[in-house]
């Protein structure tokens, strides 16, 4: 049964944290690039004023909720690792929420590919619990 939360949680969190960084990441570069386009001196200096001034809470938000994700993701990741030794689990889940987090420190595309590794990474986890109940009795 224990065997079995972990990997619930680690599922869970990686899907739900990987669809949230692809989703902020979206939003964040939509809003420089409409920043940016707003402009009317084409000057980068007022497009990071005028995406400070308005959009201050979201980004300071989204920015902190990716950090916790991240961090959490690839401490989850480690921990698993280390605690599926004795199971037969394939270490396929917990490397991709491992490379998925780190990736996920590099802008734009890294956050979208480490976005995109954690959901399938959140998905293996899933398949593999039905595994890990069998290996058990």
């Amino acid at each position: 049964m224990k065997n079995q939360k972990l990997a619930l949680t680690n599922g869970i969190i990686g899907i739900v944290g990987g669809a949230l960084l692809i989703i902020f990441t979206i939003i964040f570069w939509s809003l420089v690039a409409q920043a940016s386009y707003s402009s009317t001196t084409y000057n980068s200096y007022d497009a990071g004023y005028q995406l400070g001034s308005q959009y201050s809470g979201f980004v300071l938000g989204s920015l902190l909720i990716n950090f916790i994700i991240i961090v959490a993701l690839f401490v989850l990741g480690i921990v698993a690792l280390n605690y599926y030794k004795a199971v037969n689990m394939t270490k396929a889940p917990h490397i991709l929420l491992i490379v998925g987090s780190c990736l996920s420190i590099i802008p734009l595309v890294g956050k979208i590919v480490g976005g995109i590794l954690l959901i399938v990474g959140g998905v293996l986890y899933l398949i593999n619990i039905k595994k890990i109940d069998r290996k058990q009795t």
